[in-house]
């Protein structure tokens, strides 16, 4: 009976991870040409994170180069 629970918990997870993918490659945001360009990341949210835990403050200086 536990691992029914589980799996249910994983599944949604899984519908609910995959919708927030969808929605966010189908209905991006434009971008207006005032503003500066996006710093995208294969993982949204995540990798930012993760590219500031690896390099610290020279993140934000790779990060200025990557996207010019």
């Amino acid at each position: 009976m536990e691992t029914l629970s589980q799996n249910i918990w994983l599944a949604l997870f899984a519908i609910g991870l995959g919708t927030y993918f969808a929605f966010s490659h189908f209905l991006g945001t434009e971008l207006d040409p005032r503003e500066p360009p996006l710093a995208r990341t294969a993982i949204p949210y995540i990798g930012h994170v993760v590219g500031m835990m690896r390099s610290k403050f020279n993140y934000y200086v790779e990060l200025r180069y990557s996207t010019q």
